[in-house]
């Protein structure tokens, strides 16, 4: 199976772990009933720099994605399943799910371009902001590092054009900047309550969870397989050779068609026939 085709099978196993249980499970739940019904390839089962194993973040990015397009919902450390979750399931098979959650996905993401900077570096910035989903968090380091700026300026790009993942980028360490605030001057929820909420862990100094972060190097891995796949362009190769031993190339030029032999049409084509 292709890198692709294994993520939609942890997205589609996750969705029918959440589809078969009486209510909210925990993510540890999921993960554990997912590797139950999965067997992995040591590639899978390996971890990488942070002593992640793989499986289980790209399953978490898959899920992060599912949220956002409301398939799932992941509050409170409780993962769950929605109507429109359980419509996915039912209506696109195989690794047609994972196809639609991307479609879906890019949509969403496009819709919310409508208002954003004119510098490219931002809208990569806010691009990158946007995957963080519910249960991880970022840095500023993190988002100048993919983008390739300094300064400090990404956290008034953010507050200037605000995303749902804004209160997920911290500061080095994971620790919330003193100085967070909400786009919405309404709004006084406390920013770890809600990260904690979202599945977030903290130590007794503040500091978020490091095996939930995600990097400059999960992003660029994640922006590039969001990207739209190119179109793949098909062609015959027909030789011009009738039964005869006649060329036909100016024959099929002059009337802008191509003619073959009957036992070609039928799938049987000679050697010099479509190749």
């Amino acid at each position: 199976m292709t890198f692709a085709d294994r993520n939609a099978l942890y997205l589609r196993t996750a969705l029918e772990v959440l589809r078969d249980a009486d209510g909210p499970l925990s993510r540890n739940e999921v993960t554990t009933q997912v590797h139950e019904r999965l067997t992995f390839t040591p590639d899978e089962l390996d971890t990488d720099d942070r002593g992640r194993v793989r499986w289980r973040v790209q399953m978490g990015f898959r899920t992060s994605e599912a949220v956002a397009v409301g398939w799932m919902t992941k509050r409170g450390g409780s993962w769950a399943i929605t109507e429109a979750g359980l419509q996915a399931l039912q209506d696109f098979p195989g690794t047609d799910l994972l196809n639609e959650l991307r479609r879906q996905y890019r949509a969403r993401d496009q819709a919310a371009k409508v208002r954003q900077p004119s510098d490219p570096r931002w809208v990569a910035a806010l691009a990158a902001v946007e995957l963080v989903g519910p249960g991880y968090w970022t840095t500023y380091d993190d988002i100048e590092e993919l983008i390739g700026t300094s300064g400090g300026a990404v956290g008034g790009v953010i507050y200037q054009y605000p995303t749902a993942s804004a209160h997920r980028v911290l500061l080095k360490g994971g620790v919330i900047s003193p100085s967070f605030r909400w786009a919405d001057q309404r709004r006084t929820d406390d920013p770890r309550a809600v990260l904690e909420s979202e599945g977030v862990e903290f130590d007794e100094r503040g500091r978020a969870n490091p095996m939930q972060r995600m990097t400059a190097d999960d992003f660029r891995e994640l922006l590039e397989d969001l990207a739209p796949q190119p179109k793949i362009r098909r062609a015959w190769l027909v030789r011009g050779s009738s039964v005869e031993g006649r060329d036909l190339v100016p024959v099929w030029l002059r009337k802008e068609s191509v003619s073959l032999a009957a036992s070609g049409a039928a799938g049987d084509c000679p050697a010099d026939g479509p190749g």
